[in-house]
């Protein structure tokens, strides 16, 4: 476990405006996949849920740059995640349960089966997977560590954004 871990008295240092700027990908990447989804499933649990996940990490990409421009910590911003991302993905997860009970779901299954399907999928488990790893072990006020982060959360949401985008294009 790293000795530093962030918390409300430490004002990172070596963050920059392009990690900032970097943070805000998997933002838009999760917010273009939510929409993709929900327009197949038609869930609007899963856009309430997508929506609360977005705004929690559009917050996150914002304390970088008060971090970065003010050189202060703004802790609620940093902290805000730790609930919002859960309650957004649940919500999404049920939403999606709901939206594939309720639905008859054939040829979503079926176009599960495409290899580029597959493949952004396995990008996107894989990036979260590590994510939750690099959460548990790394430092979050180093600057090093969030460029990692950083980078496999945006090509982990690449990864989702083109599954749900490729589903909703073979859908259509």
């Amino acid at each position: 476990m790293p000795n530093n871990k962030m918390s409300k008295d430490i004002v990172p240092v070596g963050f920059t405006i392009p990690m900032a700027v970097v943070d805000l990908l998997p933002c838009l990447f999760f917010a273009l996949a939510s929409i993709m989804l929900g327009l197949v499933l038609n869930s609007y649990l899963m856009y309430i849920g997508a929506a609360i996940s977005f705004v929690g990490g559009l917050i996150k990409a914002i304390w970088k740059f008060i971090v970065v421009i003010k050189k202060k910590n703004v802790w609620w911003m940093f902290v805000q995640m730790r609930v919002a991302m859960p309650l957004g993905f649940l919500l999404l997860i049920i939403g999606f349960i709901i939206a594939v009970v309720q639905n008859e779901m054939t040829a979503f299954w079926s176009s599960l089966l495409n290899p580029l399907v597959i493949i952004g999928l396995v990008v996107g488990i894989v990036g979260m997977a590590m994510m939750v790893v690099f959460a548990a072990k790394l430092d979050s006020s180093d600057a090093k560590s969030n460029w990692i982060e950083q980078i496999c959360n945006a090509v982990s949401q690449f990864g989702f954004f083109s599954t749900f985008l490729m589903i909703f294009l073979l859908l259509k």
